[in-house]
């Protein structure tokens, strides 16, 4: 009796449902529809392995930065570093010229702006020569000038001083000339001679300056900002009363200037990288990998592992990520704030200013109190994509990590780059895909 109901029961429920479900429907909704494929899977993977070495480029241009170098600065880990600025500098205004027959020379001076770089101990006095250039600036051979880039000059200093650098107290040093060069251009402007009629005239006179620093009294790179760099001509005027009258010759032709930053890497870690070609693999440093401004020292980075991992022919790549984090050792200075990563190949060149050479610049975290979280992070996604076009990634190309382009080209600026295996410390390539 009570399964006779039951089944009368279900059969009835049957026929509600039938006659119920039309009326569910819509022309407009199927359903199941906006729902993703359950069979997709988003996977993160950040187990690849990266191969880090130190590499050296053979130069990097100098000239044209604003800033122009001088000092001397022996590092433990990257050398003997020197730097030795170039300039020139062009005619006072000539509205600004007005010397009458009975006005006398005083004195000649060089102002250097500080550029508020410094790299190295600037507690210790230096000692700065100053000598003219022997050979012009301009060359119709010579577009640019680099690290390794050399001018001729004259035997004798016209001038020198010793100080102690403060570039965050003081604005300027200003450097005594020998009186010889400043009465001969005071004499050439107080009777309009030809060498200064016009500002090519001048400079075909005097083609510029050189500053040098003395070795063995020297221990930090101070850095002068070009643009404000002048000679100063004295001039007094007797009448009445004594007047005193400056002539200024501001810095001319900003593109010639630069620095010649050259390292002696001689019995350091790095004294086997002597052409672009050479490498140090990070394994053989301390699991260390090297990056230095004005010298061109280089980290390299490639992928030999990622060809084992089997990408399906469906799998979609949505970002592919570096995460590299400093050696404890770069905490003794200040960290650079951005990195660059270029393309290479199996020759490590490369190209600064070339917008296809450039893949990414960095985005960097600090973790001023612990420094467990620092890192400089990038996203090389179309790299890794345009890698996998052809199906596996080229093992004769990689990533050049440099400093920026400004930072490359006018500082001393250093990073060494942990390659180790500690969790904490250890380089990442992070690759996030869409598994079907």
């Amino acid at each position: 009796m009570n399964l006779q109901k039951t089944r009368n029961l279900g059969v009835l429920s049957l026929i509600l449902l039938i006659y119920i479900l039309p009326s569910c429907t819509s022309d407009n909704l199927i359903l199941g529809e906006n729902f993703i494929d359950n069979t997709t899977q988003v996977v993160e993977v950040d187990t690849f392995s990266l191969v880090m070495s130190t590499i050296i480029a053979d130069s990097v241009q100098t000239s044209a930065t604003g800033t122009i170098l001088t000092g001397y600065y022996d590092d433990g880990d990257f050398g003997k570093l020197s730097a030795q600025g170039f300039f020139r500098v062009g005619l006072p205004t000539a509205t600004d010229i007005e010397i009458e027959e009975s006005d006398i020379f005083d004195s000649a001076t060089l102002v250097l702006p500080y550029s508020n770089y410094t790299y190295g101990d600037t507690n210790q006095i230096q000692k700065i020569d100053i000598y003219k250039l022997s050979e012009d600036l301009v060359n119709n051979d010579i577009t640019y000038y680099y690290n390794s880039s050399d001018l001729g000059f004259e035997e004798n200093s016209i001038g020198s001083i010793e100080y102690v650098p403060r570039p965050y107290r003081d604005s300027i040093i200003e450097i005594r000339l020998d009186n010889a060069l400043g009465e001969d251009l005071f004499e050439k402007l107080k009777y309009e001679a030809e060498e200064v009629s016009s500002n090519e005239e001048f400079l075909d006179y005097l083609y510029g300056f050189t500053i040098k620093t003395d070795k063995s009294q020297s221990s930090s790179i101070v850095g002068f900002n070009n643009y404000y760099v002048k000679l100063k001509l004295y001039t007094s005027r007797v009448k009445e009363e004594k007047e005193e009258i400056i002539y200024e010759f501001p810095s001319a032709d900003q593109p010639y200037h630069f620095s010649r930053l050259l390292s002696d890497r001689s019995g350091t870690i790095l004294e086997d990288l002597i052409t672009q070609k050479d490498e140090l693999n990070s394994n053989i440093v301390d699991d260390r990998a090297f990056i230095q401004g004005g010298t061109c020292v280089l980290t390299k980075i490639t992928f030999p592992y990622l060809n084992s991992f089997l990408f399906d022919e469906d799998d979609i790549i949505t970002s592919v990520e570096i995460i590299l984090k400093p050696d404890n050792e770069s905490y003794d200075t200040d960290l650079p704030e951005s990195l660059s990563i270029y393309e290479t190949n199996k020759f490590n060149e490369f190209d600064i200013g070339d917008e296809y050479s450039f893949i990414s610049s960095s985005i960097f975290n600090l973790d001023e109190q612990y420094h467990l979280d620092t890192y400089y992070y990038f996203n090389i996604t179309d790299f890794i994509q345009e890698q996998l076009d052809d199906g596996y990634i080229d093992p004769e190309k990689g990533l050049i990590v440099s400093l920026s382009s400004s930072s490359l080209s006018s500082t001393f600026e250093k990073l060494l780059l942990s390659s180790s295996n500690d969790p904490e410390k250890k380089p990442k390539l992070k690759i996030t895909f869409l598994k079907y």
